[in-house]
């Protein structure tokens, strides 16, 4: 839902969007909530990007494909 309202934050258009709380097939059953393990492993490795940098990178690279015609 973070996403969904940085995605209209920058692209300026609201989302369709619906809710559903059961899950999907394919939906991930676990994730990574730390890199705490992989940077000890790699201590030169930072982030460099936050996600709303991410989202706006890939609107600026693909907003004019994706235009509803």
């Amino acid at each position: 839902m973070e996403a969904v309202a940085l995605a209209e934050k920058i692209t300026g258009q609201p989302m369709a969007t619906e809710y559903h709380d059961a899950n999907r097939i394919g939906d991930h059953i676990w994730w990574v909530g730390s890199t705490a393990k992989f940077a000890a492993h790699y201590p030169a490795w930072s982030y460099t990007d936050d996600v709303q940098a991410i989202l706006a990178e890939m609107y600026e690279t693909n907003h004019k494909t994706w235009v509803r015609r």
